[in-house]
C-alpha cells in the first residue's frame, strides 16, 4: 500500500431482509422509504406470495456466513409499523436472511461517521496511483 496510514475506503456493508405474509403489500405494488430513523432505506415488495421487507448498508463485520440479528429484525419491524395500517408481530416473520456487499466510504466525510454508499469513485493518490 502506498500510504500505510490510509483508511480503508471499501468496507463490508450488511443488509437484512425479512419475509412477511402477503397481506402486508398490495399485489404489484412496492414501497420505498428513503430515510428511516437511522437514515437508511427501507423497502416493502410483493414477492413469492409474501412481502419482502428490509434494509441495507449498515457497517458490519466481514464473515462468510452472515446471519440476521434480532436487533436488525426488530429495527425493520419497528420501522414497518410507521407505514402499515396493521400491526406487525414478530411471530409474523416467516423468514429472515442477511448478506454482505462491498461499499465505498467517502474519504472527505470520514470524520462524520461510518456511513457507506453504493457508489464508486476514483481517487488520485499522493504518489500518482489511483483508487477506485
Amino acid at each position: 500500500m502506498a500510504d500505510e496510514d490510509a483508511v480503508d475506503l471499501i468496507v463490508p456493508a450488511g443488509g437484512v431482509h425479512i419475509m412477511l405474509p402477503e397481506h402486508f403489500s398490495p399485489d404489484s405494488m412496492g414501497l420505498i422509504v428513503p430515510k428511516t430513523s437511522d437514515g437508511r432505506v427501507l423497502f416493502f415488495l410483493p414477492w413469492e406470495n409474501g412481502t419482502l421487507s428490509g434494509t441495507t448498508d449498515s457497517v458490519t463485520e466481514l464473515t462468510m456466513r452472515p446471519k440476521p440479528t434480532e436487533k436488525e429484525t426488530s429495527f425493520i419491524l419497528q420501522e414497518c409499523q410507521k407505514y402499515l395500517d396493521a400491526p406487525v408481530a414478530r411471530s409474523e416473520v416467516l423468514a429472515a436472511w442477511s448478506g454482505i456487499r462491498p461499499l465505498v466510504r467517502d474519504p472527505k466525510r470520514l470524520q462524520e461517521g461510518t456511513k457507506v454508499r453504493a457508489a464508486g469513485r476514483l481517487e488520485e493518490m499522493p504518489l500518482g496511483g489511483r483508487t477506485l
